[in-house]
């Protein structure tokens, strides 16, 4: 981190150095969980950032995800807040789903950054490990994955059509808002990745309608994320699929239904962890600085007119 800091420093002194004393500098601080959990290195943290002439952090939590748990989700809250004495904006880089949406509302960050269903997540496990040899027929990428509106999960399309062929199975899992997709679920599954565009955009714009001490209590209202991830999670699990469409897809029920289960379980204990959070720290609490909307302004031409 003292490379990083001297590097900082010579990028500031070489910017101004060649007239672009406007441009500011996003600092992206790359930390183990365990450390930023820790009160004396994370001040160290703060001391060492609090000398850099930076605008904003731009924080990527090793381990930390759009799955996150209740207890991963606590300690983040938490520690996170411990960086505002920087009095800069932090935004949360790699964060999707419920753990990015809560850190909002709680004002812990100021922003959230993800790859809108893909980098929700961010790991170092394995930088160290060469890249695995490739064929020429190999394909890229992997298999499409169907983000499911309010249960902060996705599935690939063969789960997803199985759990469809369970009664009331398209209602339950099927986008309902018709202005990201017009047909319900039929549309959701031909267009993935712009339904999960839509449903994170419309999320964030519905949080930032909110002012900015009452985000909390809609985040955890009973029409808010939170809530409907929790009764999202409730249905689906008790959804019945057909055995002779799950053959068909060469889906095991059994184990789709148990981590699907789980997921549910999980997001109780996600909901009565931020409950508990909610009530105990009151509204008094430090919130994130506000980032600022950056624009290069109108265009102009060599007259100088718009």
């Amino acid at each position: 981190m003292s490379v990083d800091s001297d590097a900082c420093l010579a990028l500031r002194t070489a910017l101004d150095r060649e007239g672009g004393q406007a441009i500011p500098i996003d600092y992206p601080l790359i930390v183990p969980s365990a450390m930023l959990n820790d009160p004396s290195q994370r001040g160290l943290l703060v001391a060492m950032l609090g000398r850099l002439p930076i605008d904003h952090v731009w924080l990527r939590v090793v381990g930390l995800g759009a799955d996150a748990g209740p207890l991963q989700m606590s300690r983040y809250l938490s520690a996170v807040a411990g960086l505002h004495n920087l009095g800069k904006p932090v935004i949360a880089d790699h964060l999707g789903g419920l753990p990015g949406q809560a850190a909002l509302a709680f004002g812990v960050v100021s922003g959230i950054a993800q790859g809108i269903g893909e980098r929700e997540r961010f790991d170092t496990g394995d930088w160290h490990k060469p890249a695995k040899p490739r064929t020429d027929d190999a394909k890229f990428g992997r298999a499409a994955r169907v983000s499911i509106p309010g249960l902060n999960r996705t599935l690939t399309r063969a789960e997803l059509d199985v759990l469809a062929s369970a009664k009331n199975g398209r209602r339950i899992c099927g986008c309902a808002d018709r202005a990201c997709c017009k047909h319900g679920y039929d549309s959701m599954v031909a267009d993935p990745r712009g339904h999960a565009a839509r449903q994170f955009f419309s999320s964030i714009a519905r949080l930032e309608a909110v002012p900015d001490l009452r985000r909390e209590t809609f985040f955890l209202g009973h029409d808010g994320p939170m809530a409907k991830a929790d009764r999202t999670a409730r249905e689906i699990k008790a959804l019945r699929p057909d055995a002779a469409e799950a053959a068909r897809h060469n889906v095991d029920p059994e184990a789709l239904m148990k981590r699907l289960a789980d997921h549910s379980r999980t997001t109780e204990k996600i909901r009565t962890t931020l409950e508990t959070i909610h009530e105990t720290r009151g509204n008094d609490v430090p919130r994130a600085r506000v980032a600022a909307l950056r624009s290069g302004g109108v265009p102009k031409s060599a007259t100088g007119k718009p």
